[in-house]
């Protein structure tokens, strides 16, 4: 597949693509063929493979000139320019992809402006020599639109898609646009006026990219390409899923061409002071791509491209933030989602990533981590950001020392296991270890005329008692080997168990909050204990303990595959339902209502276009705690596994 770009300074360049397939766009998947200097250049393929290239070109007096010159199936051989018009140029507004009928005819549509302000004329180009020679044919005028596409339907049929503001328009001619006459219009349903319109095999695609940043999304805005498809001339169109593109660019759509499987697209980024082309192939008659033969086995995600694109856009937001989030167990699952997706993705494409380098995330979270050891109090606690010291959130922004232990070297990882050891330890000065294996809430500070006071909540938390009781000293078994660590682990667990209810948890606190809203939280904890612990015992035990827990989940899911929660943000917590599920069915018991579930919810992280109704980029605290939580069940869905 060819396509052709030029840039301000009149470079010319002719590239193939040269990787096709459905996919998430990437950069360096164009190669350079030739280049040379030129305007405004149009592509078109020959029978035979030859190409004709249409461009404006300036003679060594000054002149502007429309020309085409024929070019080799290779790209490397390049015929001499004939010229397409003798009108001067200073009245052509922009040029149409050029045509290829059945018959072999070449049909050029271009755009004129006139004296009138708002009126412009269309004039249509054809050769019947490959571009040797051109004579001029059908027009149009008054026109008050953008740029028309001359699209073949058939033999006899001609059509020229003409974009106005109140949508797209279709002309229709049985001679090729050689005459002008008058043609019935035909109504689209698009919202604008498309940046492309292509006709392929599977019928006529009209594409925009959607690149004004929206202020109710959190920076950096993530771009779209949307688009529609007809099989029937424009009478009726079907809507195609969106795109996404790289979060943070500013993108400019430049050229379609018809692909095998759909089209292909070629798409400037404009990312600061950088600027890249990327080719994508877009197929917009399907929602979605089969999945890979070599990916883990794992609960059905048909979706596979759709989510590794969804993740890339994620990790890329993520690293691209203006700032890091203000409260601490936030940052914490942005860092360790950076590090779940850097691995994932690496096993697709270990020599790099699109729109990353290699190593990028785990590095940030490396950097945060080592901030994280040294801001850490004396009595082992740290600032949450906000007046307030709960232990679960504390735990949270730890569970990135074991995220991390397979990335640094030993001696750093000592540094986050003395870490680890000294927030236990501040947990046993504060009276925060209960009889019943639970850990309390921690301290409410309350700020009054009277200055700042710490009022202490020795209440059992399920949260806490999961992250800051099971999962952290569980993980400090495995590495140290004491029992002190795995007998408190069992200890805290054992807690969490005997919670479970019909209806979500047992718990007072926990049901205030909202059962839903926490038992992400809870299962991470169970989830830890598993990896942890090395017990060939426990999988069994949490087997029939958290089945009534899975069979309430299951009961909660709504039909779009999301979860309510309860409480204020409740809705934020719940992504990570999604690796617990993929874990339970791996892990405890195989269950086809567990894969169908996995499968429902995967559907929500694969489609843009139920990005915004979720609310995943939207601006707001618990829309930023969804951000953050989506990004390790995500590379779960991917991965076909779950991660920790």
């Amino acid at each position: 597949m060819w396509v052709v770009v030029s840039d301000p300074s009149d470079e010319v360049e002719l590239m193939r693509l040269t990787r096709s397939g459905l996919r998430a766009p990437a950069p360096g998947d164009c190669e350079v063929v030739s280049a040379f200097r030129g305007r405004r250049p149009r592509l078109a393929a020959l029978t035979g493979g030859r190409l004709v290239l249409v461009l404006q070109e300036s003679t060594p007096g000054g002149e502007a000139r429309l020309v085409s010159r024929g070019v080799s199936p290779d790209g490397g051989e390049w015929r001499a320019a004939a010229r397409v018009t003798d009108r001067s140029l200073e009245r052509l507004a922009s040029c149409g992809r050029p045509l290829v009928t059945p018959r072999g005819t070449i049909v050029l549509p271009t755009l004129w402006s006139t004296d009138a302000s708002e009126s412009r004329e269309v004039r249509c180009f054809l050769s019947e020599d490959g571009g040797a020679s051109w004579f001029e044919g059908a027009a149009l005028s008054d026109y008050r639109g953008a740029q028309p596409t001359a699209i073949s339907m058939g033999r006899d049929r001609t059509v020229l898609a003409l974009p106005t503001p109140g949508g797209l328009r279709t002309h229709t001619s049985t001679d090729e646009l050689r005459t002008s006459h008058p043609a019935e219009e035909l109504a689209a349903g698009t919202p604008r006026t498309p940046d492309a319109i292509v006709e392929g095999a599977t019928g006529l695609a009209v594409v925009w990219v959607d690149a004004n940043a929206d202020t109710a999304l959190a920076p950096p805005y993530v771009p779209s390409m949307r688009g529609a498809l007809s099989t029937d001339a424009g009478a009726s169109w079907l809507p195609a899923r969106s795109l996404p593109l790289r979060p943070g660019c500013l993108p400019t759509l430049h050229s379609g061409l018809a692909h095998e499987r759909g089209f292909a697209f070629l798409i400037e980024q404009q990312c600061g002071s950088s600027r890249d082309w990327t080719c994508v192939a877009w197929d917009p008659s399907t929602k979605s791509a089969a999945r890979p033969s070599a990916r883990p086995k794992g609960p059905s995600v048909n979706d596979s491209e759709a989510l590794r694109l969804a993740l890339l856009v994620l990790t890329t937001h993520t690293l691209e933030r203006p700032r890091r989030s203000p409260r601490l167990f936030v940052e914490g699952y942005f860092m360790r989602s950076l590090v779940a997706a850097e691995v994932v993705l690496a096993e697709d494409n270990p020599t790099g990533l699109p729109w990353i380098h290699p190593g990028t995330g785990i590095q940030r979270a490396i950097d945060w981590a080592d901030s994280l050891v040294v801001a850490q109090s004396w009595g082992g606690f740290w600032k949450l950001g906000y007046n307030a010291e709960w232990y679960a959130d504390m735990a949270a922004a730890v569970g990135l020392f074991p995220a991390l232990e397979a990335h640094v070297d030993t001696a750093r990882a000592a540094r986050y296991e003395r870490a680890a050891a000294r927030f236990l330890w501040g947990l046993e000065r504060e009276r925060m270890w209960l009889p019943n294996g639970a850990v309390g809430v921690g301290r409410n500070i309350v700020i009054d005329r009277r200055g700042g006071r710490n009022r202490p909540q020795r209440e059992p938390y399920l949260v806490s008692t999961a992250l800051a009781g099971v999962a952290v000293p569980a993980w400090l078994y495995r590495r140290t080997g004491k029992e002190e660590y795995r007998d408190r682990a069992r200890a805290a667990l054992d807690y969490t168990l005997s919670q479970i209810s019909p209806d979500g948890f047992a718990e007072p606190v926990g049901k205030r909050e909202g059962s839903l809203r926490i038992a992400a939280y809870v299962q991470e904890g169970w989830m830890a204990a598993d990896a942890y612990l090395g017990d060939p015992q426990l999988r069994r035990r949490l087997r029939d303990a958290l089945r009534p827990h899975v069979d309430w989940l299951l009961r909660l899911q709504k039909p779009d595959g999301t979860w309510e929660g309860e409480g204020t943000g409740g809705f934020s917590r719940t992504p990570a339902i999604v690796d617990f599920l993929i874990w339970y069915d791996q892990a405890c018991q195989s269950r086809r209502d567990v894969q169908r579930a996995v499968a429902r919810a995967g559907a929500v992280f694969a489609d843009p276009d139920r990005w915004r109704d979720w609310g995943l980029y939207r601006v707001g605290e618990d829309h930023e705690v969804l951000r953050a939580l989506a990004g390790r069940p995500l590379a779960a869905l991917v991965a076909g596994r779950p991660v920790q």
